[in-house]
């Protein structure tokens, strides 16, 4: 097979302020948890929520609680979980302990100095 000078095109590196991907996405498309985000941003009313709601105590519970004449739609998600939870559904408390606590993180000190793991051991010789 013959040499192709054209073939080495491919192997030069990217030129500093070029993007390695020329025809990548296009400008003002949005990845999905964009839109996701967006999405659960949404408001919704206030009474059409509250209708989905079929406790009267709950409903009154969560009518002093909204404020306003609208509600977005995360945190009617997260309002249906709460109540879920209350009535003795583990999943839905699993999941709104697990978004609504922020997790303790784990902190690694670097600066620590090498030691010996037996000290009291000497080294033969």
């Amino acid at each position: 097979m013959p040499f192709n000078p054209k073939s080495l095109d491919n192997l030069k590196p990217i030129k500093p302020g070029c993007t390695g991907n020329p025809r990548g996405r296009k400008k003002g498309d949005r990845n999905s948890a964009t839109v996701l985000k967006d999405l659960l941003r949404i408001y919704i009313d206030k009474d059409l929520f509250l209708e989905s709601i079929k406790s009267d105590e709950i409903r009154g519970l969560l009518d002093k609680y909204i404020e306003g004449t609208k509600v977005t739609i995360d945190e009617a998600i997260f309002m249906v979980q709460a109540l879920k939870a209350i009535k003795g559904d583990t999943q839905a408390a699993s999941l709104f302990m697990k978004y609504s606590i922020e997790l303790p993180r784990q902190n690694i000190d670097m600066n620590i100095k090498e030691q010996p793991l037996f000290p009291d051991v000497k080294r033969d010789e």
